[in-house]
């Protein structure tokens, strides 16, 4: 064992040795602070929210449209089933109606007849019928018979002929006149002979001479279907105006009426007055028995 006493070390030589220790730690601090950093800096970057964005040509982030990000929910289209159920509201809304006094209900059943829906649109017409002889239906069902679908036109049509109405009737009829569509007209057929005389006399005396030839026609077609004495005298009107396109036509009805024509009024008064007592009011002809009835 070597008990020799190592000699005392100088000053000098401890400053040196403290020295290169703090050197030493500050080479280590150094170090550490230089592999902190690079542990940091090698953690993956945050994602930018560009990113996240949806691309467009050449992956372009494309901004979210204004109507998506003023209205992120925009509601979708009118399913069928909100369609129905539109539907069904309206109906009831306009049974409702029924006990109503017409100046309540009238704005509701406009708003109706302007109803998407066609069986709405109907219903609205039929219930005017409700309303029978108040002249303010009239502006409404003007409304209906400029509808696109015919069904709801010829109702409308068909309410004149139960409305009891007593107003002048004829703006309304020569619109179904010119309607183009058979079953207006045919309706329009059953309603003119409904009304009082006086209004299908005005309607008729109207249409015959109309400039319109549809409308015209459709007069005189609608006098080939009616075997009265009534239509023989509206006839008799035509041919005192003496006009060429009108007493043809006037004949053509005289001649499914009675297998008559005429070249004029005079020729045509003459032998209706001659004649008129041989037939009945529905153009049949008088029997024996029928003369001797008093």
């Amino acid at each position: 064992m070597n008990n020799q006493i190592q000699p005392r070390r100088s000053s000098q030589v401890r400053f040196q040795e403290n020295t290169i220790l703090r050197v030493s730690c500050l080479g280590l601090a150094v170090l550490a602070g230089a592999l902190v950093g690079t542990l940091l800096t090698g953690f993956p970057a945050p994602v930018p929210a560009a990113a996240l964005m949806p691309t467009g040509k050449d992956n372009a982030p494309t901004a979210p449209s204004h109507e998506a990000a003023v209205n992120p929910a925009v509601p979708p289209a009118p399913s069928a089933d909100d369609e129905t159920t539109l539907k069904d509201t309206w109906l009831n809304t306009l049974t409702g109606l029924e006990f109503t006094p017409f100046d309540q209900a009238a704005p509701q059943i406009l708003k109706a007849l302007q109803c998407t829906d066609r069986d709405v649109r109907l219903r609205a017409v039929n219930l005017l019928v409700m309303f029978g002889d108040n002249a303010a239906i009239l502006p409404l069902l003007a409304v209906a018979q400029r509808d696109a679908d015919a069904e709801v036109r010829r109702d409308a049509i068909g309410a004149l002929e139960n409305s009891g109405l007593k107003a002048n009737l004829t703006p309304y009829l020569l619109a179904g006149a010119a309607d183009k569509d058979d079953d207006v007209r045919s309706t329009l057929i059953e309603t003119v002979w409904s009304l009082s005389p006086d209004q299908r006399d005005e309607f008729i005396g109207q249409a015959v001479n109309s400039s319109r030839e549809d409308i015209s026609s459709a007069a005189f077609e609608m006098l080939k279907h009616e075997y009265s004495t009534q239509t023989v005298k509206l006839l008799l009107n035509v041919y005192a105006t003496n006009n060429a396109a009108g007493i043809k036509k006037a004949n053509d009805v005289m001649n499914t009426l009675l297998n008559q024509s005429f070249a004029n009024a005079t020729e045509a008064a003459g032998w209706w007055q001659q004649h008129q007592g041989e037939y009945q009011d529905d153009l049949t002809l008088k029997t024996a028995d029928d003369a001797s009835t008093p």
